[in-house]
């Protein structure tokens, strides 16, 4: 009898705790299992935003092959930008989240590849005053590229961006990009707040340097070959004598 009554009574907290799970899962009313879902929901007024631009990144990456795995690790330090415009302080409530949110996207011209994006998560629940004005701050974004394992960015395009997508607080940010491009000649880099294209690596350089290293090697090589020929021939022409 008695346990037929613990049975019932576990039931009937199980289905309490369900109900407010299912009625309160925008307040935090259950601090054990506070997660995404759990965490409330704060609105920002409709003319808050922000600008989250980058401004500046590495070349070249950080990089490793792991041949056992087939891939490469990328890792690039991002430097950018936080603007508030307005005139007025806004709250952003964090999550168990990056903030700001790094994202890449790309598209590689060998569709065999895969590009896997690195994330780290923090969990743990914060507050962040947005004031008036610009913040400057850095960060990494990281991927692999996967079957493959050389010491070069594969061809193709790349565009990275932060923005605040995993915040409590829906906030409308304007998103300007860094975009990488790889090809067959050079390595680009796009920053669309203010449009700056920059050559960063120039593959025909690198191939007019090792051929102008090769130039001389070459010229030794004929003449040394010439003189030994000559000398071969001496030699015929003196024993005929």
């Amino acid at each position: 009898m008695i346990k037929k009554v613990w049975w019932k009574a576990l039931f009937v907290i199980v289905i309490v705790i369900n109900s407010q799970i299912h009625f309160t899962q925008n307040s935090i009313v259950l601090p054990l299992f506070r997660n995404f879902d759990f965490y409330p929901i704060q609105n920002s007024a409709e003319e808050d935003y922000l600008i989250i631009r980058i401004i500046d990144a590495e070349f070249p990456p950080e990089m490793n092959v792991i041949k056992k795995k087939s891939f490469t690790y990328f890792s690039f330090n991002i430097d950018y930008q936080i603007e508030n415009p307005t005139q007025s302080n806004f709250t952003i409530f964090h999550k168990c989240s990056i903030l700001p949110f790094p994202h890449l996207e790309d598209n590689l011209k060998d569709k065999s590849l895969k590009v896997e994006r690195l994330i780290g998560y923090h969990c743990h629940i914060y507050t962040e005053v947005m004031y008036p004005g610009i913040k400057n701050l850095s960060c990494k974004v990281e991927f692999i590229v996967t079957p493959y394992t050389k010491e070069n960015l594969p061809k193709g395009e790349y565009e990275i961006w932060l923005d605040y997508v995993n915040s409590s607080t829906p906030v409308q940010v304007i998103k300007e990009k860094l975009i990488i491009n790889v090809s067959s000649t050079k390595i680009t880099y796009l920053f669309e707040y203010n449009s700056e294209i920059r050559e960063v690596e120039s593959l025909r350089k690198k191939y007019y340097s090792v051929f102008i290293l090769f130039i001389p090697i070459l010229l030794l090589v004929i003449i040394f070959r010439m003189k030994k020929k000559y000398k071969i021939n001496r030699r015929k022409r003196i024993k005929k004598l």
